[in-house]
């Protein structure tokens, strides 16, 4: 599976980190920093999955995710949210409420990234 990944994140340590993984794995990615430049990103370009940080400064991957989905033309875009930051029992409705598909808590490790990555991408050469 060869993918292209738009990864959000305002730490350009995490996109870094997160884009080599992902080119170990045998994906594309491109690196924004805020949620403005990821909707930005998406309008010009093809992108199979976002994977975005939760808190930001300005727009958070929550607000991202949900600008996502009031967009027609990318709605259906799959959006795994990463944090480092434990949240309690509210977080699945969080993440319904705003669109988001899966969650990756940090620290992770690259098979935990690959699975994530696997559960919400699938190819229909995959099936």
């Amino acid at each position: 599976m060869n993918l292209s990944i738009l990864v959000v994140d305002d730490h350009p340590d995490n996109t870094e980190i997160m884009g080599y993984m992902l080119k170990m794995f045998g994906h594309r990615s491109t690196s924004v920093y805020d949620g403005e430049s990821a909707l930005a990103a998406l309008k010009t370009s093809r992108f199979d999955l976002v994977i975005t940080d939760d808190r930001m400064s300005g727009m958070s991957g929550f607000d991202l995710a949900a600008a996502i989905r009031a967009d027609e033309t990318i709605h259906q875009m799959p959006i795994l949210l990463v944090s480092a930051y434990e949240y309690d029992d509210t977080l699945p409705q969080r993440m319904a409420a705003s669109g988001i598909d899966g969650f990756l808590p940090r620290p992770w490790t690259p098979e935990k990234l690959q699975a994530a990555i696997e559960s919400l991408v699938k190819r229909p050469s995959d099936a």
